[in-house]
Order: C-alpha cells, then sequence, then structure tokens
C-alpha cells in the first residue's frame, strides 16, 4: 500500500513541477502566466535571502530560469525514475555479457557498461528521487518565503505551503519504508518473509 502511495506521489508531482517549471521558462503554455511570473521574479529577487546582508544582486530573470529549470529537472526525476531499485544488482559473467533485470525490463550490457549499469541499477534510482524531492522542499521553502518577505496574501501563500507538505510527506512515507524493509531483514541476511513461506 505504502509503496502505491508513494510512486503515486512521486509521479503527479514530478508531472505538475515539469509543468510549472515550464511555464517559468516559456510562454507556450500560457502567456499571461508567463508575463505575470515574470513580474513577480523582480519582486522576489529583491528579497533574496542574504542579498541585502551580503550586499548582492540576483538578476530576476536568471532566478526564475534557474528555479524553473530545477523544476523540470527534479520533475522529470521524480516522475520517470523507477522508485525499487533492482531485484538483481550483481550476477555473474556468462558468454561475455552481464544481465541486470531492473523493475520489468531487462537489460543486456557488455563486460565494459557493466560497472556503470551496477551503479545505477542499484544506487541512483532512490538517491535520486529523494535529492529531487529535496531540492524541490527547499524550492518550496523559498517560494514561501519569498511570498511572505513581499506581503503577498495567503492565497499566493498557500500553494507553496501545500506543496511543501506534500513533498515532507513523500520523503516521510519514502523513510517508513525503507526502515520496514531494514527491520525484515534479520542479523544473519534471511528476510523474514522468506522463512514465513518455506
Amino acid at each position: 500500500m505504502g509503496s502505491v502511495v508513494l510512486k503515486s506521489l512521486s509521479v503527479l508531482l514530478g508531472i505538475f513541477f515539469v509543468f510549472v517549471g515550464t511555464m517559468k521558462l516559456t510562454s507556450h503554455i500560457s502567456k499571461d502566466l508567463h508575463k505575470d511570473l515574470r513580474k513577480e521574479y523582480v519582486k522576489y529577487a529583491k528579497v533574496f535571502p542574504l542579498s541585502g546582508t551580503l550586499d548582492f544582486k540576483v538578476p530576476s530573470k536568471w532566478y526564475r530560469r534557474v528555479v524553473g529549470s530545477l523544476e523540470i529537472i527534479c520533475g522529470l526525476a521524480m516522475a520517470i525514475i523507477p522508485s525499487r531499485r533492482c531485484k538483481k544488482s550483481t550476477t555473474f559473467f556468462h558468454h561475455n555479457v552481464l544481465p541486470f533485470q531492473c523493475i520489468k525490463e531487462i537489460a543486456v550490457f557488455d563486460e565494459q557498461n557493466w560497472f556503470i549499469a551496477v551503479i545505477i541499477c542499484k544506487f541512483l534510482p532512490d538517491k535520486v528521487k529523494n535529492l529531487s524531492n529535496t531540492v524541490l522542499l527547499l524550492l518550496m521553502l523559498m517560494a514561501v518565503y519569498s511570498h511572505y518577505m513581499v506581503n503577498d496574501k495567503f492565497e499566493r501563500i498557500a500553494p507553496a505551503l501545500v506543496f511543501f507538505f506534500m513533498l515532507t510527506g513523500r520523503l516521510v512515507i519514502d523513510w517508513q519504508l525503507r526502515r520496514g524493509n531494514a527491520q525484515s531483514v534479520t542479523a544473519n541476511g534471511v528476510d523474514d518473509r522468506a522463512k514465513k513461506q518455506d
């Protein structure tokens, strides 16, 4: 059940942030919204944290572009990258081919690329998704801070707060699932569920 919620949250949040990031970068979706965002980011750039204290100015155009690009990249990572690690992270060489089974796909790699496959299959999916989630979480904190500093009404702050809590909830669910999986393995490395089936 928890993995379904985690996958759903990852895909839906990813699609949302790709959409919002695209609106910040281009006017193809809505010219009026893009124009409004450009005006708003002029105000947000003026209240960028520590810009007054350290006496530097953030260009609003680049601030908007960086935030939009990060939202697209992190959104794609959350929506597209599989959320579970490979079932088989290492196998033995057989006829100069190293097979890896990732989620529902089987990819065959030659001897030269086997270490890249191990890294991608074993380590990257969960870490990249959680890193993307953390980056988006920080962007939402920045959005709440910016709205607050320019004295926006609560109606303008509320969406950033909602997505902040949704991203936090996704991280909590991921942590609980990982903790539950770690507790199911005993000290000698045998899965308790496998014992029950025997």
